[in-house]
């Protein structure tokens, strides 16, 4: 299961991490904050993994916490397809 939560500021998107690590339902299993250290496309994001508590299965789920600038980039201006470009690019130097 995959998801993402649009912010339009760092302040509302650090306060959904912190009611996401703060639930009582969820277990937050990684962070791996993509704003620190964007992708190699210039990507960022903040990408969280959480468990359900009550999941026997313990299935992970993907939360990724976008700033609207940002999606709006990858979106409307083209920068997702510039990034897939850019990966298989990637991927055929490296091979």
């Amino acid at each position: 299961l995959r998801g993402m939560i649009i912010y339009e500021d760092m302040y509302s998107l650090t306060n959904g991490l912190e009611f996401i690590r703060n639930h009582p339902a969820w277990e937050l299993v990684r962070v791996k904050n993509r704003f620190d250290s964007p992708t190699d496309g210039g990507w960022a994001d903040c990408l969280l993994n959480v468990v359900k508590k009550s999941d026997r299965n313990c299935h992970v789920a993907e939360i990724q916490l976008v700033h609207e600038i940002l999606y709006a980039a990858r979106k409307n201006m083209g920068g997702h397809r510039d990034y897939h470009e850019y990966r298989c690019a990637n991927e055929l130097v490296a091979n």
